[in-house]
């Protein structure tokens, strides 16, 4: 009669573990289903304000490319080939989704209204639904960590942890999302001077004598167009430009060989981190030689590239200095 009332007493012990286990595994995937749909209807609702946001610009833009279209032809009539020709380059950029050429300070007035009214479009939109984006994800956030604090109080740590690495992602998605479309602001240091110089901790690479690009000596002196006195490398080919520092620069300048008829081809790019470039200077049509200067509105810079295109006399492409200038305080 014991041995039986033991094992009937077992047998139930191990019904008890079983519907407790059964129960702790129904809760668990109830948890997780409740974390996955918590986690797919945001992320749909963040595809949808994208898609709103993108449909806006998207619209803007046929609007902007139809308005440039009209003023090309506008120009072309008024006999305003390069003006035209900026036009044209705004045209292409946007068709093919490049980062713009920024604005020369000698383009046409209304090409510079037109994309100023873009731009300040751009920004509406792109606040509006930063705004919109932010909403969501706090109140998100906060529904996590309402979550995640209850379950860490219950004991139900691995669940907790798992609500902590979703907020971290929300977050890192947030913070990402207003870095891509938020108004930027310039961060860069103003001063005087050429600031691609060795006293100031510029310095030059991808060429043979690349030191010589940054070394100060711009002058212009045609002597020192003498073999030894230029970077050059076999085109295409690129030289980076590294100031030492972040600047906000408005004007860069460059000189190339001019002792003779030959012309070059080259584009000039700058970015603040190395990995986004900006176009300033497309010389990559018509050849050019001597002092090239480019002014644009001012942007924040650490490196400038020199794409070296073409050269009319031989393979290489030599550039005697580059300098980088802020705009004025």
């Amino acid at each position: 009669m014991r041995n039986r009332a033991i094992s009937s007493a077992r047998t139930g012990i191990f019904i008890l573990i079983a519907l407790a286990a059964g129960l702790f595994t129904a809760i668990s995937r109830a948890e997780e289903l409740e974390f996955e749909t918590l986690q797919t209807k945001y992320d749909e609702t963040l595809k949808s304000a994208a898609a709103e946001y993108e449909a806006l610009v998207l619209k803007l833009n046929h609007g902007y490319q139809a308005a440039l279209e009209r003023l090309k032809g506008t120009l072309g009539r008024e006999g305003r080939l390069e003006e035209a020709g900026l036009v044209l380059k705004e045209i292409d950029d946007l068709k093919a989704k490049n980062p713009p050429l920024v604005m020369p300070l000698a383009a046409d007035r209304r090409l510079r209204e037109l994309r100023q009214k873009r731009e300040k479009a751009l920004a509406s939109y792109a606040k509006a639904h930063n705004d919109k984006v932010e909403k969501l994800a706090k109140k998100y956030i906060a529904a996590l960590d309402q979550r995640k604090r209850s379950l860490t109080r219950s004991g139900e740590i691995r669940e907790a942890l798992k609500y902590e690495e979703e907020i971290k992602r929300a977050t890192a998605l947030l913070e990402a999302q207003q870095k891509r479309v938020g108004p930027a602001k310039l961060k860069g240091k103003i001063v005087k001077g050429d600031v691609a110089t060795p006293s100031r901790g510029a310095k030059a690479t991808g060429a043979t004598n690349a030191w010589k690009m940054v070394d100060g000596d711009g002058k212009g002196n045609p002597a020192s167009n003498h073999s030894g006195h230029y970077a050059w490398s076999q085109w295409p080919c690129k030289f980076l430009i590294d100031l030492g520092d972040l600047y906000q620069i408005g004007r860069l300048r460059l000189h190339l060989f001019d002792l003779d008829g030959r012309t070059y081809k080259y584009r000039l790019y700058v970015s603040d981190n190395k990995s986004e470039w900006r176009i300033v200077s497309d010389r990559s049509e018509k050849g050019v030689s001597g002092w090239q200067e480019s002014e644009f509105q001012p942007l924040d810079v650490r490196f400038i590239r020199i794409e070296g295109l073409h050269n009319t006399v031989n393979e290489d492409f030599h550039v005697l200095e580059l300098e980088a200038f802020c705009p004025k305080k």
